[in-house]
C-alpha cells in the first residue's frame, strides 16, 4: 500500500490508473462516505475531520496526476497512438483538476459560513 501511495504521488503511476482510479473514483467514494457518515455523526468535529481527510485525499490525488500528467508531456512523441491517448487523458485531467480544487475552495469557503465559523 505504501509503495501504491508513493508511486501516484511521484506521478509513476499510467494515466488512466492516476486519473480515473485515484482520482475520479475516490471523489465519489469520499463524496458519498463523508456527507453520509456525518448524517449518524453529528458532532461539530467530525466536520473538521471530514474536511482535513477530504484535503489530504484532494492535495495527494491532484499532486499525483499533475506529475503523471508533466510525466507524460516529457516523453518524446508517440508512434502509436496510445500515448496520444494518454496525453490527452492528461489535458482533460488537469481541466477537471483545476476545477475540483476550486470548487473545493468554495465549498469549504462556504460550509464554514453556514456552521458559522467564519465571517
Amino acid at each position: 500500500m505504501k509503495r501504491y501511495i508513493l508511486a501516484h504521488w511521484r506521478g509513476e503511476q499510467p494515466m488512466a490508473r492516476s486519473f480515473l482510479i485515484n482520482g475520479v473514483l475516490g471523489f465519489f467514494v469520499l463524496g458519498l462516505v463523508l456527507p453520509g457518515v456525518g448524517q449518524f455523526i453529528t458532532s461539530p468535529v467530525f466536520i473538521y475531520v471530514g474536511m482535513a481527510v477530504w484535503i489530504a485525499w484532494e492535495i495527494w490525488a491532484v499532486v499525483g496526476i499533475v506529475r503523471c500528467a508533466f510525466r507524460l508531456f516529457r516523453q518524446p512523441q508517440p508512434h502509436t497512438g496510445l500515448l496520444w491517448t494518454d496525453r490527452g487523458m492528461a489535458v482533460l485531467a488537469l481541466a477537471v483538476v483545476v476545477l475540483v480544487v476550486f470548487t473545493t475552495i468554495a465549498d469549504f469557503a462556504l460550509m464554514l459560513r453556514v456552521t458559522g465559523r467564519v465571517g
